[in-house]
């Protein structure tokens, strides 16, 4: 027995050691990234959820299958309104960008082209919302999506560089490289606080979301970032823009709209010598580039738009989440802004039903205070019999002279298929059955 109670003592010490809690009265020694206990998934049915909200898809909705805006309404209180800072598709396809609204009046494309400002991100704001109320009165739901956020993306369509701001879209400046305007210019930079001060004043936000998917000016899925040097500039105007809209939104929380899935692995890979990435290269990338921003932050906001491959499972970079805490003293509350599963085809649309489960199982443990649908209604023209895009999932897919270049799995990326009847994926983040 005695023996036997030895080799106990020792198993234990070394587990001690191995753990890094000291052993044989020696220091302490600091472990940064101790072992997570197991948890439970995420309930999706004790958290906030919302879907995202588009220039078409409501009137769209209400115009074709009124019954689509009553059901959506039922099911969340909370939308958020996709903006540009620029609505750069106005100028191409007119006022309804992702559906075209035949029944009613609406601009065409050569009126935003002779007016450019009526692009502007607080004039589209203010036509996103005026088509929202019009639509729930059509459903006879004239108090629903009571709660409204806001998402702001600061890149053009085709994402390789920040939308022209003034709407001089078709100076050559805008049609190739980077262009010599960024957030660096003054006058974009004043423009643009304007803009989201009126945005903020008018919509009175529960979230307002600065920027989508920023992290691309550090890291793109094919490696460089856009500018890894206008990163600080976007720290910096992000610090400015959120006092401004604090100053007429008080209850709003603010934050920078981060793709955690790139974050996680572009941007974090280049603090590792051999691309490999672990805890310590996701932990340098976040307290370099993630900590500015969330001093001045409300809510960690964050994008999770992921089809994990056959041998890689994303679940480790989300259970990073778990250690905000401790690693960083963080209490601030998680969003996710846009949750979707990319799908070429409807054939798909079975898979972004499990995705939701998947999800919970991957954000187990995590403090997470609401999670977003990425697109209430697929793009116009994504569900024909033969899969071939037409419409605007085709104008924005693959019409090269109006280069948008979107990817096309983006059109499939609604609770709705474009024919206004609820996806597979409603059973599961609809929570109807």
């Amino acid at each position: 027995m005695r023996r036997e109670a030895m080799c106990v003592c020792a198993l234990v010490c070394a587990l001690v050691c191995a753990l890094g809690v000291g052993c044989g009265g020696g220091e302490v020694e600091e472990v940064r990234f101790p072992f997570l206990s197991p948890a439970d998934p995420l309930d999706i049915s004790e958290i906030e959820r919302g879907v995202s909200v588009r220039h078409g898809e409501p009137l769209a909705m209400a115009t074709n299958v009124v019954e689509g805006v009553g059901k959506t309404a039922e099911q969340f209180d909370h939308v958020i309104l996709r903006l540009r800072a620029y609505d750069d598709q106005a100028q191409r396809l007119g006022e309804y960008t992702q559906h075209p609204v035949s029944s009613v009046d609406s601009r065409p494309a050569p009126d935003f082209v002779a007016q450019p400002a009526l692009g502007d991100m607080d004039r589209r704001a203010r036509d996103l919302n005026d088509e929202i109320d019009e639509a729930l009165t059509l459903a006879s739901r004239p108090s629903g999506f009571a709660r409204r956020s806001v998402v702001v993306d600061l890149f053009r369509t085709r994402g390789d560089w920040y939308v022209r701001w003034d709407g001089l879209l078709t100076e050559q400046e805008n049609r190739t490289g980077e262009g010599p305007y960024g957030l660096g210019r003054e006058k974009m930079f004043n423009d643009l606080l304007a803009r989201f001060e009126a945005v903020a004043r008018d919509t009175q936000p529960v979230y307002f979301i600065i920027g989508d998917e920023a992290e691309r000016l550090l890291a793109t899925d094919s490696g460089a970032g856009l500018s890894a040097a206008e990163w600080a500039n976007f720290v910096i105007f992000f610090e400015e823009a959120a006092v401004r809209i604090k100053a007429v939104s008080p209850d709003t929380k603010v934050g920078a709209g981060i793709n955690w899935d790139r974050f996680a692995t572009r941007v974090a890979a280049s603090y590792s010598d051999d691309d490999t990435v672990g805890n310590e290269e996701i932990d340098a990338a976040f307290t370099d580039a993630l900590l500015p921003l969330l001093a001045h932050s409300d809510v960690i906001a964050l994008r999770s738009h992921v089809s994990p491959g056959a041998d890689e499972s994303p679940k480790g970079r989300y259970q990073y989440l778990r250690r905000m805490r401790a690693l960083y003293g963080l209490r601030l509350p998680i969003m996710f802004y846009a949750l979707g599963r990319p799908i070429g085809t409807a054939s798909g649309e079975v898979a972004q039903r499990n995705h939701v489960e998947d999800f919970a199982d991957w954000v187990s443990g995590v403090n997470i205070e609401s999670v977003f649908w990425e697109r209430w209604i697929n793009i116009d023209g994504a569900d024909t019999a033969d899969q071939t895009p037409i419409g605007r999932c085709a104008a924005l897919t693959s019409d090269e002279s109006l280069e948008f270049s979107v990817r096309r799995s983006r059109c499939n990326d609604g609770l709705f298929d474009s024919t206004f009847q609820t996806k597979e994926v409603w059973k599961t983040f609809g929570l109807a059955q």
